[in-house]
């Protein structure tokens, strides 16, 4: 239910970030990319996770630096560090798992993702990675790199490396592009970082399509500015039907700058054969204290790039709160200002257990 009353929204989010942190609190021990880490940092998303796409399963670096020592309300850290425990559990295996619920002004709730993961390393530099969900096997690849982590062959089904690697799956440069979550694929994917940038290829098939991608981008830093830029591609071959179903053509050109506590990301993307729609997703953030970020993302999609007819374009406003390690609240408003939703907002809250 949307809402045009000033009251509600103050008075929804106010209770549910109370009712949030409380219950979450009570099922922190049951309990991804994040590409404005990436802005503030300087670094590639293999630093913190194992597939060169991002998101996923985190390494032990992304799950102890980011998620426990950069993630978490300083005074909450001090006291659960001397009980934390890692994500290893032996030599050679790893787990992890995210969980992402999403509760609206009238009750509803949406489950946008359960997974669990494994990884298992026979080898230095050698894993076997999966992702189990809703009882089934979502990806499951074998990657391997070489000493310098300089280059790496990924085989099997994996979630495609292109574009931002965004946690938000209601942004139009995945939902129009059909580059989202559970778009894992069969595949191979070889990668090479040369004269400071990252280039990959790779080939999927799907029931018999060929689908050839491309992606290169550059993470570095520049005293106290960060950044990255990078540019993706996706081509596929024509159906009998004369169409390319699902597998259409995309371009996309992405980037991120980030000073100290702000960060800002940008993702635009040329959809079809013949570049007939656009997407684009920016996205502002700002540390408040560690563990406390005020967001602002703007969505804007055009069908036909007239922007005269169909056009859709949403803002939210929100704040990230991780009030201890692996647990996120993330309250915000959209304000639909194009498309079918124009003139309406809508109130949420989500909730984000990651391990």
């Amino acid at each position: 239910m949307r809402s045009q009353n000033p009251n509600r929204p103050l008075l929804f989010l106010c209770t549910f970030c109370s009712v949030g942190v409380f219950v979450l609190a009570l099922v922190f021990n049951i309990a991804s990319a994040i590409p404005r880490f990436s802005a503030e940092q300087g670094a590639a998303c293999t630093q913190c996770h194992f597939s060169p796409s991002g998101g996923a399963m985190r390494n032990e670096f992304g799950h102890y630096t980011m998620s426990v020592n950069e993630l978490t309300l300083q005074s909450v850290k001090k006291k659960l560090m001397k009980s934390y425990k890692g994500p290893r559990l032996s030599e050679s295996v790893l787990v992890g798992a995210d969980v992402r619920m999403r509760l609206l002004e009238d009750g509803t709730v949406n489950r946008h993702q359960t997974d669990y993961y494994a990884s298992f390393e026979p080898f230095s530099s050698t894993q076997f990675n999966f992702t189990f969900s809703s009882g089934a096997i979502d990806e499951s690849y074998l990657i391997v790199s070489n000493e310098r982590q300089s280059a790496f062959v990924q085989v099997g089904r994996f979630y495609p490396q292109f574009g931002l690697r965004l946690e938000d799956f209601t942004t139009f440069v995945k939902t129009k592009t059909g580059i989202f979550h559970r778009a894992a694929l069969e595949g191979a994917n070889l990668g090479i970082t040369t004269v400071g940038h990252n280039f990959s290829v790779a080939y999927y098939s799907v029931n018999d399509q060929g689908i050839y991608m491309a992606n290169l981008s550059r993470y570095s830093s520049l005293g106290p500015l960060s950044y990255f830029y990078g540019a993706s591609l996706r081509f596929s071959e024509e159906l009998a039907n004369g169409t390319h179903g699902g597998q259409f053509a995309v371009k996309s050109a992405f980037g991120g700058l980030g000073y100290r506590t702000f960060s800002i990301v940008y993702e635009g993307d040329l959809i079809g054969e013949s570049n007939d729609s656009y997407a684009t997703y920016l996205g502002a953030s700002v540390r408040i204290i560690p563990g406390i970020y005020a967001k602002l993302d703007y969505n804007f999609y055009d069908p036909n790039r007239n922007i005269e007819s169909g056009v859709e374009e949403f803002t939210r406003v929100s704040a990230e709160i991780w009030p201890m390690p692996f647990v996120e609240v993330n309250p915000g408003v959209a304000f639909y200002t194009r498309g079918p939703l124009d003139g309406q907002s809508e109130f949420e809250l989500r909730l984000h257990l990651a391990y």
